[in-house]
């Protein structure tokens, strides 16, 4: 995958997102999905992706876009309290 620089305003960001994410999204509401985020404080990304029943591209287009995440030994897990607060920031 090829590199590139943009330069944005944070405002010119904001709306890119969100209307990236509506697009995306718009019969979804993830705001509710955060419910099923209760019972475990990190999550892999098969977790992730059966949990809230997206793609594992998906998830790598959130990463992108600002979901935390903690690599160990080269594997890849979300804590829960960054996931919600991703979603609950990117729900339209």
């Amino acid at each position: 995958m090829a590199s590139m620089l943009v330069q944005l305003t944070s405002e010119d960001l904001r709306m890119l997102i969100a209307e990236t994410i509506e697009e995306k999204f718009q019969n979804k509401n993830y705001e509710s999905a955060t419910e099923n985020l209760k019972s475990k404080l990190a999550y892999s990304v098969k977790e992730l992706t059966e949990l809230l029943s997206v793609s594992r591209p998906t998830i790598d287009k959130w990463k992108e876009k600002g979901l935390k995440y903690c690599n160990v030994d080269g594997r890849v897990f979300f804590l829960d309290n960054h996931v919600k607060e991703f979603l609950l920031q990117h729900s339209s």
